[in-house]
């Protein structure tokens, strides 16, 4: 039913637990690992594993459309190995689908001390860069806190669930970007399609974050050269056209 995807660049200390949590899963049939960079970390042991080694790295974007294409399920997740699991959140994520206007479901992603982390956003324009820059203002969509699912202009890459199909027309992420961007260019492609993105409260996973942008200077440059990149790119391009 389910494919997964993903995408390990010096995860290596995460890929075992991860691995076992989503051989678990009745949900999930295949698990495509993607080593971006040389790793000789241990991996468990799954039928459902297939393991996919760069000879050199590759964009966040281009490593996930190349396991698109050896994804035959209904369903493609897009899944960060820093991600934990405290149950299963595939059953509700897939429930979302069921209206057939959804063409991205995403669970709510909470730091180690379970504070909600900005995983969900509105789109960014040169107003709300403003807004952040000056007052910290990260544009973060409205949760009320009551558990239902809700609508956001886009959630972040670190975990998304597509339709089969919804991502075979978008083409997938835009290989053009090689960090950073390319959830937030394919989730205002999702809306320019007549589908949605919805935020399933229900379904909690943790995330290790790496703030590598915030660290390192050519992660920033990364950064800042796809933040240019969407900007003109969808400067024009339609958003949120329901819900």
């Amino acid at each position: 039913m389910i494919a997964v995807s993903i995408v390990s660049h010096h995860h290596g200390e995460f890929l075992p637990a991860l691995i076992v949590a989503l051989d678990q899963f009745p949900e999930v049939e295949k698990i495509i690992l993607t080593i971006n960079v040389p790793d000789e970390s241990y991996l468990p042991k799954s039928d459902k594993l297939q393991v996919i080694r760069n000879l050199s790295p590759k964009g966040f974007g281009d490593n996930h459309n190349s396991a698109f294409e050896e994804c035959y399920s209904d369903f493609f997740c897009v899944l960060n190995p820093d991600i934990f699991f405290l149950e299963n959140p595939f059953p509700l994520l897939l429930d979302i689908f069921l209206n057939q206007s959804v063409g991205v479901s995403a669970p709510l992603v909470c730091n180690q001390s379970l504070d909600i982390e900005d995983s969900f956003r509105n789109f960014p324009s040169l107003s709300s860069l403003f807004l952040k820059v000056f007052f910290d203002k990260k544009g973060q969509s409205n949760y009320q806190g009551d558990g239902e699912p809700f609508l956001s202009d886009w959630v972040a890459g670190m975990f998304m669930l597509f339709e089969r199909k919804t991502f075979s027309i978008l083409g997938g992420f835009d290989r053009k970007y090689y960090l950073y961007y390319e959830d937030v260019d394919i989730c205002a492609r999702v809306w320019s399609i007549n589908r949605s993105v919805y935020v399933v409260p229900a379904a909690k996973v943790i995330h290790d974050a790496r703030r590598q942008s915030h660290k390192n200077l050519k992660f920033f440059l990364w950064h800042l050269k796809s933040l240019t990149r969407y900007l003109v790119k969808n400067f024009n391009l339609p958003k949120r056209t329901q819900g």
